[in-house]
This record gives structure tokens, C-alpha cells and sequence, in this order.
């Protein structure tokens, strides 16, 4: 569940490499980001209030933002709730619970919609590495 990464490669190396069930590791895969969600939240408020005064904080605050308005784009900002949900169940690398719960705090969603938003943007890109991996291994 790296940063990047997430169960977009966690569910095709645990059926592919692993040999483990499909259901198992999807099940496993989207519960086990979904429980991040809240985590990442917290490390950014607490980390936001207890370094805000660092210099080295304030660059890497700065970076880490100017690389969530990139990724996350006007479109999806546009969008609200909803653009945050389908950005985050982009079944592409960089655009996970990490990414989107970082955007969600940088531009100001509410925790609970962030929570929900994302939720569901695991979801559904769950159900789309999944359904990938299991035609990859059908063939």
C-alpha cells in the first residue's frame, strides 16, 4: 500500500506473483487503502500544525502542493466531490488514496467528503484493477 502504487499493484502482484484468491486480495486491497484515507489525513493536519514553522516543511509543503494542482487538474476541481471520487478511481499510478486525500485537504473539502469521495474512488478502482487482473489471468 505505497504511496504511487497502492492496490493498483497490490491486487495484480498478490493474484499474478502471490497465486493468492482474486477476492481475497481485492477484498484485502480496497479495505486495507480505504483504512489509510483517515490516516493520511490526520499526518497532514498534525503535520501541517507542527512543521508549518520549518523551513524544510514549508518547501516540501510547497512542492507536495504544486504537485497535487498538477495532477489534480481544473476538470476534477471543477467537478467538486464527484471529480475527486473519479480522480482517485483512475486505475493509474499517482492518482490513489494518497494523491486525492492530499488534494481534498489542499483544496479545502471537508474531512468527511474527503473520507467518503475517496472511499469510493478506491472502490471503483478496486473493482477496475480487479476485473483487469482477472481477464490478465484468464488468458
Amino acid at each position: 500500500m505505497v504511496p504511487l502504487i497502492e492496490l493498483r499493484g497490490a491486487i495484480p502482484w498478490g493474484v499474478i506473483f502471490l497465486k493468492l484468491p482474486i477476492w481475497e486480495v481485492v477484498i484485502l486491497s480496497i479495505f486495507s487503502n480505504i483504512i489509510l484515507i483517515p490516516l493520511i489525513y490526520i499526518c497532514l493536519v498534525l503535520g501541517n500544525k507542527l512543521l508549518s514553522n520549518f523551513k524544510f516543511w514549508q518547501k516540501f509543503w510547497a512542492w507536495m502542493v504544486a504537485r497535487v494542482h498538477k495532477k489534480f487538474t481544473e476538470k476534477y476541481y471543477k467537478a467538486g466531490l464527484i471529480g475527486l471520487c473519479l480522480f482517485v478511481a483512475v486505475p493509474l499510478p499517482g492518482t490513489g488514496a494518497w494523491t486525492g486525500t492530499i488534494a481534498g485537504y489542499v483544496f479545502g473539502f471537508r474531512k468527511r467528503d474527503i473520507m467518503w469521495s475517496v472511499g469510493g474512488g478506491v472502490v471503483i478502482a478496486g473493482i477496475a484493477i480487479s476485473l483487469l487482473t482477472f481477464g490478465l489471468t484468464a488468458i
